[in-house]
């Protein structure tokens, strides 16, 4: 992972953040987040471009910054998916995909921002929908999904903690 730059963009920072998230054991494996940020042709551009090696998935979407003196806020939403078989009942989703993988990222992912140092999920601003086979535009592939949305605070006058505490111990 390249050294952290304050002068990157917003969407490269909370990147870089998101790859700071330890592995999760999943069928006997562990798994890191293949993390991205873009359009729906870059996302396209590269889960055509890994072949299947992008999962689990968390994908950044374009939505709003505000630039403020001393820090930035931004609407975050991610996408945060694995593949997944489009015959599975939903319960025996929550059993194979939700329940050992996405959810664990899931609150990882707070665990990241919130004790990063440099940024806080605004209060009252997280929002989490569950959406079993998710199909769009976006997809290529059938997903079983988180969408992620929340207000983050970037402070640019707080430096970065060198280890973010996620609580695995």
């Amino acid at each position: 992972m390249n050294d952290y730059n304050s002068n990157w963009s917003i969407e490269k920072r909370i990147e870089y953040l998101l790859n700071t998230i330890p592995p999760v054991e999943y069928n006997g494996r562990m798994r890191s987040l293949f993390v991205g940020w873009g359009d729906e042709d870059e996302l396209k551009r590269r889960l055509n471009a890994e072949n299947q090696k992008v999962y689990p998935l968390c994908w950044q979407t374009p939505t709003k910054t505000k630039e403020f003196l001393n820090h930035e806020t931004k609407n975050v939403n991610l996408v945060l998916a694995q593949l997944t078989s489009d015959t599975d009942f939903n319960t025996r989703r929550d059993e194979r995909v939700y329940y050992p993988l996405l959810d664990v990222f899931k609150d990882r992912i707070k665990l990241c921002f919130n004790n990063s140092g440099a940024t806080i999920i605004e209060k009252d601003t997280l929002t989490i929908d569950k959406v079993p086979n998710y199909t769009n535009t976006l997809t290529i592939n059938t997903w079983d999904a988180l969408i992620i949305n929340f207000d983050l605070i970037y402070y640019k006058d707080k430096c970065l903690n060198k280890k973010i505490n996620y609580n695995l111990d």
